[in-house]
């Protein structure tokens, strides 16, 4: 089963709600944090608006206003929390967006319209504290946000800061007939979606495509960060030897700003690269990213995220699941190490006729012995890390 579908019976939908920007970004994943920032009011409305159209038409999804103006929301009935409020609400923005949060259910979808109203009504620290403490919460909820924007209400330094911390950014610039659509931030995916560039225009009150999909290329701050951390220098370092600043050089690896041609060369020179990088430099490390994760239905009731697959080490496997659910069957064929910690709930395992009960923070290795069924007897959700070692 795709993540696609496993996300539905989960009541979350998997979409910006424009298949445009759905493609365009290579795709929506649990924990996604879509941040879209545009010049023009009504393009950042008609995002906004498809975007809860077509969650509201699946599951929860929570929306969260700061002023008056915004977003027109008109999903099913039921499936909406409108925070839009004439009064000014007590409380920080994240105060009282963290009230609601402790009400509302894991896959809630949500929308926020918009920083800028943050800014206004408050300051530019309480926006960025507000994402800042929302962002990460969303992988462990299993949940999606869209965040809105207005491209001239924010400098250039909070911008850096969302972009250091979310996975998507989308920048659309202009307005009318002459709306670009450009990847800024895609964690998560092939590095050529960053740089993705599409002409668009704004009819009848959605976007429509005006033009071609211009491929992105693999970022020079990406190439410039594995050379480096392939020979073992730290930034401070490189940067040193190159004579710019730390913070500039991090700037430069993240995609923040350009180098001068001057500047690329010490670089190269201070990396033993002098004619430019090559694609076959190799890591020590391999990095995965945790909205590249889709899940995956391992059996009725148990739904696996494979968070690790490597061929020198294994598998790792952060599995849900669900009240009652239970299988007289491994979960994995083969004969391997398995490792399991339980992190949420209880677990019941039969070894080899044995029957193990896990609780939150139990573990067991099973070098010999076969997990040949698996149950969940508590009265919520279980999760568990399993280790499917080579």
């Amino acid at each position: 089963m795709g993540s696609v579908e496993v996300a539905a019976q989960a009541g979350l939908s998997l979409t910006t709600g424009t298949a445009l920007l759905d493609d365009l970004i290579d795709g929506v994943r649990v924990g996604d944090n879509l941040v879209v920032v545009a010049d023009d009011a009504a393009v950042l409305e008609a995002v906004g608006s498809a975007f809860a159209e077509a969650v509201a038409n699946t599951g929860p999804l929570l929306v969260v206003a700061f002023e008056q103006r915004g977003v027109d929301i008109a999903p099913t009935a039921g499936h909406l929390r409108d925070l839009r409020q004439a009064d000014e609400p007590s409380g920080s923005p994240t105060q009282l967006l963290e009230r609601v949060d402790e009400e509302v259910g894991v896959g809630t979808t949500f929308l926020i319209d918009s920083l800028a109203g943050v800014q206004r009504r408050w300051q530019p620290e309480a926006a960025l504290e507000l994402f800042l403490t929302i962002c990460p919460r969303l992988y462990r909820r299993r949940s999606v946000a869209m965040w809105l924007l207005d491209a001239e209400e924010h400098d250039r330094d909070f911008m850096d800061r969302i972009a250091e911390i979310t996975q998507v950014v989308v920048r659309l610039s202009g307005s009318g007939d002459e709306v670009e659509a450009e990847v800024l931030v895609a964690a998560g995916r092939a590095p050529t979606t960053v740089g993705r560039k599409l002409r668009l225009q704004l009819r009848d009150g959605g976007l429509h495509a005006a033009g071609s999909l211009t491929p992105g290329r693999p970022r020079l701050g990406e190439t410039i960060r594995r050379n480096r951390l392939a020979r073992g220098l730290s930034q401070v370092e490189l940067a040193r030897r190159v004579g710019i600043s730390p913070s500039g050089l991090s700037q430069v690896e993240r995609g923040l700003r350009g180098l001068a041609g001057d500047t690329l060369i010490r670089i190269w020179e201070a990396l033993g690269v002098p004619f430019g990088p090559q694609d076959s430099t190799p890591q020590g490390y391999r990095l995965g990213r945790r909205s590249a994760h889709a899940p995956t239905m391992l059996a009725e009731g148990a739904t696996g995220r494979n968070l690790v697959d490597d061929p020198d080490v294994g598998r790792c496997w952060q599995i849900d699941f669900d009240v009652e659910a239970a299988g007289d069957r491994p979960l994995f064929d083969g004969k391997f190490t398995e490792s399991i910690i339980v992190t949420q709930g209880v677990l019941e395992l039969d070894l080899d006729g044995q029957r193990e009960t896990l609780q939150e923070g139990d573990s067991i290795v099973a070098p010999h012995a076969v997990i040949d069924a698996w149950r969940n007897p508590g009265p919520g959700t279980a999760t568990a890390f399993w280790y499917v070692l080579r």
